[in-house]
């Protein structure tokens, strides 16, 4: 995450809006120009200087915000939304943008605070966001799993992206050990429609978007010290 958004998320001091348990002062910080200014042209940090003028050309003549995201790298993808909330959501682009920003960094998001991360989707909303997305397999509940490695608050157990395939939850955990992560283990749990916020079946990672509440409890389910290797799903045949 680049130091412009732990400036914001941190120093602004956002909050998240009640229904997710925080005090919502979106409207307070807008008008005192502590959030990402409403503009009708964006903020185009991370994209190469050389490739600006099209990318405001995609943006300005077509009002396409992946025509901008083609000129940064995927892991800049939620800095962009971050800093483009508003003008995106005047829009009707921040769901679609949102999504894809979510499932497409090469890595994972661990960078960033799960409350900037829950700000984005509460902002996005629910019910555009499940549009966005592919169609679910079924109406819940939703027995899913999620591969985590490291300690502290990057092990993100209670994060937001989670599978229906256990060998890919298992993958993810498992691939930290090559960057010297410890402690890969996979969780379990089961979901409620309600607590689904996005699916895609891209990479056949079968990636759900969770909204997790406080009471939740993610059940371990594997775990190992053993260094592994393993192809990643998408690449078999």
């Amino acid at each position: 995450m680049s130091a412009t958004i732990w400036t914001q998320f941190f120093i602004l001091e956002i909050n998240l809006p009640l229904k997710h348990g925080w005090r919502d002062n979106r409207i307070h910080s807008r008008k005192a120009g502590r959030m990402p200014r409403a503009t009708e042209d964006l903020n185009y940090e991370g994209v190469h200087p050389f490739n600006i003028e099209k990318a405001r050309e995609s943006w300005l003549k077509k009002s396409d915000p992946f025509g901008v995201l083609c000129y940064m790298s995927n892991e800049a993808y939620l800095n962009f939304v971050w800093n483009n909330l508003f003008v995106l959501e005047k829009h009707g682009k921040l769901a679609k943008t949102l999504l894809e920003a979510l499932i497409s960094a090469k890595t994972n998001n661990s960078m960033y605070p799960i409350p900037a991360l829950k700000l984005m989707i509460d902002h996005a909303g629910r019910e555009n966001l499940l549009k966005a997305s592919n169609k679910l397999p079924h109406n819940g509940p939703f027995e899913l799993y999620r591969g985590v490695n490291g300690n502290g608050a990057r092990r993100r157990i209670k994060g937001i992206s989670w599978t229906s395939d256990f060998e890919i939850a298992k993958w993810f955990a498992l691939r930290g050990m090559f960057w010297n992560a410890t402690k890969p283990a996979v969780y379990k749990i089961t979901a409620p429609l309600e607590w689904v916020y996005g699916y895609h079946t891209g990479r056949n990672e079968k990636e759900f978007i969770l909204m997790l509440p406080p009471e939740a409890k993610p059940k371990c389910v594997w775990k190992t010290d053993k260094p592994y290797h393993m192809d990643h799903p998408s690449m078999k045949k």
